[in-house]
């Protein structure tokens, strides 16, 4: 796998000058990419999130953000994958510079909660985590009845 047109520095770049403030940059979880990509290669999930997380680091290690997130919005409605996403989200994390930090939510799109779940169910992958801090987005949109 290779990066294509991806450029995440030049994305950075084109941002950094418009406030003075430090900037947090954000990034897909290799895991969330592959659970939303079609895998015509790999057939094997550890292996495609390990691909794309090999793409991932090299793109962030050319960031100097004061901070980087690796967002993940999956993993809570397949705690049983933490152990892959983990290793994918490390690795990613390992090519920051700076601070580290990993926002987990419940796939809120749309006002729409996508995953099921509960975050005591990946307290296992909160402690594998290399990163300075955790955001765990608690919004949730569930039906009323």
């Amino acid at each position: 796998m290779g990066e294509g047109r991806l450029d995440l520095p030049s994305a950075y770049d084109s941002v950094k000058s418009l406030t003075e403030s430090p900037l947090k940059f954000t990034v897909t979880s290799p895991y969330m990419l592959a659970k939303t990509l079609l895998d015509t290669n790999y057939g094997d999930l550890e292996r495609l999130v390990l691909a794309l997380t090999d793409v991932l680091k090299e793109q962030v290690a050319a960031i100097d953000a004061p901070v980087l997130q690796v967002d993940e919005a999956n993993l809570p409605g397949s705690p049983q994958d933490a152990p892959i996403a983990a290793a994918g989200i490390n690795r990613v994390l390992s090519g920051g510079r700076r601070e580290k930090g990993v926002h987990l939510c419940f796939g809120n799109y749309g006002g729409q909660t996508i995953q099921k779940g509960f975050f005591r169910d990946l307290l296992p992958f909160f402690n594998a985590l290399e990163c300075d801090h955790l955001l765990l987005e608690f919004a949730r949109r569930e039906t009323a009845n």
